[in-house]
């Protein structure tokens, strides 16, 4: 008689851990949009409609997660989450209001670095899905 042990399982989508790492890697641009809001109207709707541009295509993913593996799609999400990011540290750097963001003088990381540090995360994140792929795929018998 075969076992099935919980690494032999295919790694199956999660409703907490999708939406929870969609608006934890997300959240940042509404709290960024909400304390630019009295400088700057337009810079923080584009922020903030950057935020509901990555949410939304975390909730389509989702939405086809029958025709889709859970890894391409967290890939898909991780490069949106990028993209909507850059763009927001381009907008806010711009317009000048990157400093605003320091609160308590806390953050006193420039924008420069900021590109940098989120293009590493992302990178090695989508490296890390990459290879939690293929091993999942191998324990399934298919390379």
């Amino acid at each position: 008689m075969v076992s099935i042990t919980k690494q032999d399982r295919p790694t199956a989508w999660n409703a907490g851990g999708w939406f929870g790492s969609q608006l934890g890697s997300t959240l940042w641009l509404a709290v960024s949009a909400a304390l630019l809001a009295a400088r700057s109207v337009t810079v923080a709707s584009t922020v903030f409609a950057l935020f509901l541009v990555a949410n939304l295509v975390g909730i389509v993913l989702w939405l086809r997660r029958s025709r889709i593996s859970m890894f391409s799609a967290l890939q898909m999400l991780l490069a949106t989450f990028w993209a909507c990011s850059m763009a927001a540290v381009f907008i806010i750097d711009r317009a000048g209001l990157w400093e605003t963001l320091a609160v308590g003088g806390r953050n006193n990381i420039p924008a420069t670095r900021t590109y940098v540090m989120l293009t590493v995360l992302v990178l090695a994140l989508g490296v890390m899905i990459r290879f939690l792929d293929r091993k999942q795929s191998a324990r399934r018998g298919g390379v």
